[in-house]
């Protein structure tokens, strides 16, 4: 492997339980059972954990299928959330209806770019996919503007208001949508 940090003194080793002579295969078996689902590879292969901003403890191998044409009856939308250290990031997703299952089909992440830039990214995707965003869309920005408006006057097709749950009680909640995304990953 190439050296670390320019240094040619340090190197990168990754090494797993097949590595480890001293481990039994019913070893291997107890410490896989003991490990969470999402810390299997990291800890049996020695493969890198999910790095910074990993939210969901679900391995891509259970949520991942095979590139396919999306049928042209599901509704689409795409969803964002606003950045600028931490990266403007924004998803688009299909909708099977009759499997109740959603499909994330794309992906823009950047860090440090002004709405011009992403909404080029956004536009180019298609311009008639409804884009959901958050609360802080309705903060105004150095320019006196707000974001949703911003993003509506360079083309991004927003929605009227802002993503929110109608219910009063998780009105706002980000638990409860990681929650409700969480479930729907774990079932399928």
């Amino acid at each position: 492997m190439p050296a670390v940090s320019g240094s040619s003194s340090k190197y990168v080793v990754i090494a797993g339980w097949d590595h480890a002579p001293h481990l039994t295969e019913k070893d291997k078996t107890e410490l896989l059972g003991s490990a969470l689902p999402h810390e299997r590879d990291a800890r049996s292969k020695g493969i890198p954990a999910l790095g910074s901003g990993a939210i969901f403890p679900v391995p891509d191998d259970l949520i991942k299928c095979a590139p396919f044409a999306i049928p042209a009856h599901w509704p689409r939308l795409a969803a964002m959330d606003f950045g600028w250290t931490h990266p403007t990031a924004a998803i688009w997703i299909a909708w099977d209806r009759d499997a109740d299952s959603v499909y994330v089909y794309d992906c823009h992440r950047q860090a440090e770019a002004p709405p011009v830039i992403h909404a080029a990214a956004i536009n180019a995707r298609g311009m008639w996919i409804n884009m959901a965003w958050p609360h802080d869309g309705e903060n105004e920005t150095a320019g006196g503007e707000a974001l949703k408006q911003q993003y509506r006057e360079l083309g991004v097709n927003m929605l009227p208001e802002r993503a929110h749950y109608e219910d009063a009680e998780r009105h706002n909640s980000v638990e409860a949508g990681l929650a409700d995304m969480l479930d729907r990953m774990m079932t399928g």
